[in-house]
């Protein structure tokens, strides 16, 4: 591994392991290292502490250097036993990948034993897959492994496909989701696909009406429902108004809903009103950089250009998986080079965000309190009117002493500490 100045792209099987952690009433057994899951596990469970159990198996110098899968067996047979749980995930960590053990047929031998508990395979696609293709192999495999025949729902039902612990602010944008297809439809979600679901969640999602697709690895996933179930699905992230009424009209075409025009009129003028004086605020305001996963930095740069008048100087993503010829995934020292530019606002994750010494959005990186986060939406209509007071006010970032390493004499979200050693930032107002 290259020396880096910021975390670096995680890997295929740590998006893959996120997107299953979240589910509840299942068990995932890793076959690999101890050492791997001994602190992802902790994290998982500590941002998603009702979701699966989570089990690793540990293997030694003699299991890689003979192929032995022995204590994968053990593991599956003392947890079958045990927890007797419904569905069993299998994955591997790193190197029995580059070993090249067969967890697959591993898992095809688990199924014929166990025939009370689903095992189901999970694979990270090689040496090159990151975390977005590590999404969205979890969400393919699962939307092909456990959805069972439904009858689509008398009411209005539909899923959100692409929540997922990964991503940030997760919880606050599902949430703006589910809010706007109540007030608007009448709508309750079946499955949050995977941030919010129970097996018996994901077994339902054939009944639903549509499917929101909030990210782009969610699009293989949502096809193979269409296929099986019938389901239409909308693809995007709604940021503005604009987009996010759109986004409604696109909802009522396919899925042949009608939106009620009274709730969304009152919306609609309740964001216009709340951006006006943000918009006021941003006059002046310097351009913007934007670096996040695809889908959020090309919705916020639209939003920004479109709607607040702002001018936006480049956007880039965070993961190589998702880059596009608009938006490319940017290497940290291109990153860096992006920073000598005279006056700015930054949107991206705290880490660039501190090495900037600028004032800073945090809409990337993972979530907690000592990163900035802030339990609200940034996308739909609420999300607007969030986006437009943050921009006309970037806030400060938390204390020095909780973020990770940082500047000679500054602390790691830039500035200069106080007598308190708390950090804030400059307003560029």
């Amino acid at each position: 591994m290259g020396l880096h100045r910021f975390s670096p792209v995680g890997s295929g099987r740590m998006g893959t392991q996120q997107t299953l952690a979240t589910i509840r009433g299942a068990v995932l057994v890793e076959f690999g290292c101890m050492g791997h899951m001994n602190y992802a596990g902790r994290d998982y469970q500590d941002r998603a502490p009702d979701g699966c159990k989570i089990y690793s198996t540990h293997i030694n110098e003699t299991d890689i250097a003979l192929g032995d899968m022995s204590r994968l067996w053990d593991a599956v047979e003392a947890i079958v036993n045990t927890d007797r749980p419904e569905v069993l995930f299998l994955t591997p960590s790193s190197v029995p990948e580059i070993v090249g053990f067969d967890l697959g047929a591993a898992a095809r031998e688990l199924v014929d034993k166990y025939t009370s508990t689903k095992i189901i395979s999970f694979e990270s696609s090689g040496f090159g897959a990151s975390v977005c293709r590590g999404v969205e192999i979890a969400l393919d495999t699962l939307a092909a492994s456990l959805p069972e025949d439904s009858e689509i729902t008398a009411k209005p039902t539909y899923n959100v496909i692409g929540s997922n612990l990964d991503l940030y602010n997760h919880k606050a944008d599902t949430d703006e989701v589910m809010r706007i297809m109540r007030n608007c439809f009448g709508a309750k979600p079946l499955c949050i696909f995977t941030s919010n679901a129970d097996i018996g969640d994901i077994k339902r999602m054939g009944g639903a009406h549509i499917n929101l697709v909030i990210r782009r690895e969610g699009i293989l996933a949502a096809k193979r429902l269409k296929d099986r179930f019938g389901i239409p699905f909308v693809v995007g992230r709604p940021y503005g108004v604009a987009a996010t009424r759109a986004w409604i009209r696109e909802i009522e075409l396919s899925a042949e809903l009608r939106a009620s025009s009274e709730s969304l009129d009152k919306e609609c003028a309740e964001t216009e009103n709340s951006l006006e004086s943000s918009m006021r605020s941003l006059i002046n305001a310097p351009e913007l950089l934007i670096g996040a996963h695809t889908d959020v930095a090309d919705g916020i740069a639209s939003f920004a250009e479109q709607e607040l008048g702002l001018k936006v100087g480049a956007k880039w993503c965070d993961d190589p998986f998702c880059g596009t010829e608009d938006t490319p995934f940017l290497p940290e020292m291109n990153r860096i080079e992006l920073l000598k530019k005279s006056d700015y606002i930054l949107l991206a994750d705290s880490e660039l965000i501190a090495y900037s010494e600028k004032n800073g959005v945090v809409i990337s990186g993972r979530e907690g309190g000592h990163l900035g986060f802030t339990p609200s939406p940034l996308i739909g209509f609420r999300g607007a009117s969030n986006l437009g007071k943050l921009l006309s006010s970037p806030p400060p970032l938390p204390n020095a002493s909780e973020m990770r390493g940082g500047k000679s004499g500054r602390g790691r979200n830039g500035g200069k500490p106080d007598h308190k050693g708390n950090v804030r930032k400059v307003q560029w107002q």
